[in-house]
């Protein structure tokens, strides 16, 4: 063999190299896609089983003008609350009250998720947690949305 076909040779050899290392590293990133949309699909099951057994006991009296009417599993690791303050009218609420009041509850919640024992499954999924509120007549007031990075240690 002389000098060019093996130049050749080793040439082909590289560029074989090189797309099956490609390949390989698209079929992990396809099966990579494909074990998150798996794991995705399998922690919305697991969500929407907890919604089901949750709404057995709905709805429930939280407090004095405070009611959780139910809760859903959503798509993309989510869980929503829905609540009624069943004393409170749309119109009689202004902005800064509503302000105020994700001021001073989304902490409250967000320690709740981050310490109690029965969220420690939301903890692990790294699951989105929605309190959506509604007036009365359920009318949309406002979410306070409570994220992973929101309720997990920075060591986690």
């Amino acid at each position: 063999m002389g000098r060019s076909t093996i130049k050749q040779l080793l040439i082909s050899l590289m560029v074989l190299f090189i797309v099956t290392i490609n390949i390989a590293s698209l079929q992990d990133i396809a099966q990579n896609q494909t074990d998150k949309q798996q794991s995705d699909k399998k922690v919305f099951h697991m969500l929407k089983k907890i919604a089901r057994e949750i709404n057995e006991t709905m709805p429930i009296v939280i407090e004095s003008g405070l009611r959780c009417e139910n809760v859903n599993a959503l798509p993309g690791r989510k869980f929503q609350y829905n609540f009624t303050l069943t004393s409170l009218l749309k119109e009689e609420v202004d902005t800064t009250q509503i302000k105020n009041f994700i001021i001073k509850t989304k902490p409250v919640l967000t320690n709740a998720v981050r310490s109690d024992p029965t969220m420690e499954l939301f903890r692990q999924q790294k699951v989105v947690l929605i309190y959506t509120y509604r007036d009365k007549h359920a009318n949309f007031l406002y979410n306070i949305i409570i994220k992973p990075e929101d309720y997990q240690y920075s060591n986690q």
